[in-house]
């Protein structure tokens, strides 16, 4: 899969424009909106708008049930709609000019807070802070872009966590008592993860490097069910393969990172991009897992190329222009 996701990226690069960048830009921000708006129909509405959602489920009770027991719309699970909310919010806050900005961000937190993905919801925000200390803007427009974030989470998060389904919020408020209390196989989801190292410390055993191939060993009693990428990876591909994974994600990053050095607007959108599908990895994962890894590779496209200076910011391009003068 992240091969074929590379040739997304390789042709959709090509092809990429001013015309269609704007575009794209505009269904990320109505996207975010809808998809958020859907996830609220599919948890607090009844009657005929409610029955909107029970199109995407096997049957209405299973529609019915809290987003986490069941697919959302096309997504495999509520967790893969968290991570593409993720996504757009730090495209829509990163960028210099987006149309929408701040009601785009509230409703990418709504629908995060809705969908119970504990993981986007705590990494989400330490990875916009530091993206957002890359970028070397003014110290108003700092400010007002903070003020804005805060906002969002702030409003965003009450809201979805008022309209948020009773279980999604009983599974946050358990996962965070114990975490603080550091009774960790309390939390199911957390003592299952645990659990699910004994999958590596069987592939150290049997074949470190090259791993097991098999599925064989996944769906033991004794390890339940395992959703990590990197787990999945490094049993099946061993540490070659979890090697090879992690480069890609870190490939990204640094191609952010050298974008952002080199005064490109998209430097700090690409560098976010990468740190949340690298957290996202952990508990489930857009590169093999699921079949999100075309939205992160269209977003690298989206972003051009590190030394293309049209994407470059003003202060930037007025360097380079002063030099060349020169």
């Amino acid at each position: 899969r992240p091969l074929k996701f590379l040739v997304v990226l390789f042709a959709l690069a090509r092809a990429m424009s001013p015309k269609l960048r704007r575009g794209l830009l505009r269904h990320l921000c109505l996207s975010g909106v809808v998809l958020s708006a859907f996830a609220l129909l599919q948890v607090r509405a009844s009657g005929a708008v409610g029955s909107i959602s029970m199109l995407f489920g096997e049957t209405p009770e299973q529609a019915s049930l809290y987003l986490g027991f069941r697919g959302f719309g096309t997504f495999g699970t509520p967790t893969d709609l968290a991570f593409v909310l993720g996504l757009i919010f730090l495209t829509v806050m990163l960028l210099p000019s987006v149309p929408l900005r701040a009601v785009t961000a509230c409703a990418c937190v709504v629908g995060i807070v809705v969908s119970g993905t504990r993981t986007i919801a705590f990494a989400l925000p330490p990875i916009y802070l530091v993206a957002h200390l890359m970028v070397k803007r003014g110290v108003a427009t700092s400010v007002r872009r903070l003020a804005i974030v805060l906002t969002a989470l702030s409003l965003g998060g009450a809201g979805g966590w008022l309209m948020a389904d009773d279980a999604a919020r009983a599974a946050a408020s358990f996962t965070v008592s114990s975490a603080a209390s550091g009774d960790f196989l309390n939390d199911e989801s957390l003592s299952v993860r645990l659990n699910n190292l004994r999958l590596g410390e069987t592939t150290l055993r049997v074949a470190p490097w090259t791993g097991v191939v098999t599925r064989d060993f996944i769906d033991a009693p004794d390890i339940g069910g395992v959703d990590s990428e990197y787990l999945l990876t490094f049993h099946r591909y061993g540490l070659i393969g979890l090697a090879a994974l992690l480069a890609l994600t870190a490939g990204v990053m640094v191609r952010g990172w050298l974008m952002n050095r080199r005064g490109h607007e998209w430097g700090a959108v690409v560098a976010g991009v990468g740190a949340l599908t690298l957290a996202y990895g952990l508990t489930q994962g857009a590169w093999i897992n699921t079949r999100l890894g075309p939205l992160v590779a269209a977003l690298i496209a989206m972003a051009g190329r590190p030394n293309d200076s049209t994407y470059h910011s003003a202060g930037s391009q007025t360097k380079d222009t002063s030099r060349r003068t020169g």
